[in-house]
């Protein structure tokens, strides 16, 4: 009978053991997935970080484009307003010569 006793609280010992093993492990696993759960957060913040930074670089660019593009204009439309005013002062001088 005292073997069987010695018996049975070993059996207790080890579902015991058992069992603090199965919460321990229950524990780790939560905290994995807690982890895990944390660095797909912060994957999903930093993508959408590079993401705004690509929007903002790219709207820089298309904003020195538009100001480029307007220079350009503004050379071109100058350009003319100066060959215009050349033929009216040829124009004028033509006129004059005529006249003289």
């Amino acid at each position: 009978a005292d073997d069987m006793a010695v018996q049975a609280q070993k059996v207790n010992e080890l579902q015991d053991e058992v069992e603090r093993f199965q919460l321990s492990s229950d524990a780790m696993s939560k905290d994995m997935t807690e982890l895990r759960l944390a660095n797909e957060k912060r994957l999903a913040l930093l993508e959408e970080e590079k993401e705004a930074e690509l929007q903002r670089t790219l709207a820089e660019k298309d904003k020195m484009h538009a100001e480029e593009k307007d220079t350009e204009l503004q050379r071109k439309l100058a350009e003319k307003d100066k060959i215009h005013a050349e033929e009216k002062e040829t124009e004028l001088q033509r006129k004059l010569a005529e006249r003289d």
